[in-house]
């Protein structure tokens, strides 16, 4: 599969007891995503199942299903990523997948901005923005392209709300959005960087 940094990787992994756990016994698990030169690139610790179930609790031969997310840091690097996880107490490193980490191209010189602003809105700064400045006719369709500075890596994707009101404040068109149509959401930001966001 492939990863875009930034974003998570849901796992899905099922697990069957082999024999009565004890109290005070409970596994716990880690799962790593390496990369180039085994850098670890995200990786995450936990109970294997939950606290409300833990491991000494569950029947021999039971099988359960436990549900991971893993961040993937918008600064990991592109390339092949290999998918692990380890038991507490062992020393090997299983391998589940094999994965393709893609990075978007980043823009570190702000652009030319029809109309420079400075406003700071959650992760970023919005700079400006380009609009025709010709008339526009209904049905028509207009162009508006926001410019934003990276502040930081959001903890989460963010939309942009992009509406035309007429002089009464009612609503006669919108693009709701996550910024690049989704190609460039806010967790997947790094501080320094400029964005194009165009809304039709």
């Amino acid at each position: 599969g492939r990863l875009r940094a930034g974003s998570s990787v849901a796992l899905g992994l099922y697990l069957q007891a082999v024999g009565t756990g004890s109290p005070g016994d409970d596994r716990e698990a880690t799962l790593r995503l390496v990369g180039k030169g085994d850098e670890v690139l995200a990786q995450r610790h936990q109970p294997l199942l939950s606290k409300d179930y833990p491991t000494s609790d569950w029947e021999p031969g039971e099988v359960v299903r436990a549900v991971w997310d893993l961040a993937i840091p918008a600064t990991a690097a592109p390339g092949e990523s290999i998918l692990q996880v380890r038991l507490d107490g062992e020393a090997v490193w299983f391998t589940l997948a094999t994965l393709q980490v893609e990075a978007r191209p980043r823009v570190l010189r702000a652009p030319a901005i029809g109309h420079p602003l400075t406003s700071t809105v959650g992760p970023g700064r919005l700079v400006g923005y380009d609009l025709p400045s010709d008339p526009v006719r209904p049905v028509a369709t207009v162009e508006l392209a926001l410019y934003w500075k990276a502040l930081a890596t959001a903890d989460r994707s963010f939309k942009v709300f992009a509406h035309v009101l007429n002089r009464e404040g009612a609503l006669v068109a919108q693009q709701d959005s996550e910024p690049c149509q989704g190609e460039c959401p806010t967790d997947s930001w790094v501080a320094g960087e400029y964005l194009r966001d165009v809304y039709r």
